[in-house]
């Protein structure tokens, strides 16, 4: 029996390969674009921490009070972003191997850069006289719950 490849395709047949090539699309772009995104702010988060480091080293109260809000505001993304991530882990664990493989590796530089900034924090403190004990910052414990998050959902 041979089959006539030359007929036109029915439109409703159309329709539908055509709306599930736009679904798959659409999906990709959704993956491409929150894997760009908690890139971008994981990337903006370790930038936040090297000028941390540099506050702390000058001895800069200043600059590095400023720099927690900023800290917080990206923190909070983060974990919104990586709450996202995780729901979607199996779907997007081997969808861009690249992206995901970078996104694991600043995932881990920022991890390194926020622990080695709190034990220089830890340091200084122990160094100074004694003063009132203060909750940690809203940004400090949003950051460092968010980045558990983040490596246990990329291993």
């Amino acid at each position: 029996m041979q089959i006539n490849n030359n007929r036109p395709m029915h439109p409703a047949l159309k329709n539908k390969r055509a709306h599930s090539a736009s679904a798959l699309d659409q999906a990709k772009n959704d993956a491409d674009v929150l894997i760009k995104s908690l890139i971008d702010t994981t990337e903006r988060l370790i930038d936040i921490a090297d000028r941390e480091n540099e506050a702390i080293t000058r001895d800069d109260v200043g600059t590095f009070a400023m720099l927690q809000d900023e800290k917080e505001k990206h923190s909070e993304k983060y974990m919104s972003q990586s709450k996202q991530f995780r729901v979607r882990a199996k779907e997007l664990k081997d969808y861009d191997r690249a992206s995901v493989d970078k996104m694991g590796n600043l995932q881990e530089l920022l991890s390194q850069k926020m622990r080695s900034n709190s034990r220089k924090i830890l340091q200084m403190q122990d160094s100074a006289p004694p003063k009132p004990q203060t909750p940690p910052t809203l940004a400090s414990s949003t950051l460092l719950s968010a980045q558990e998050i983040g490596q246990n959902s990329h291993q």
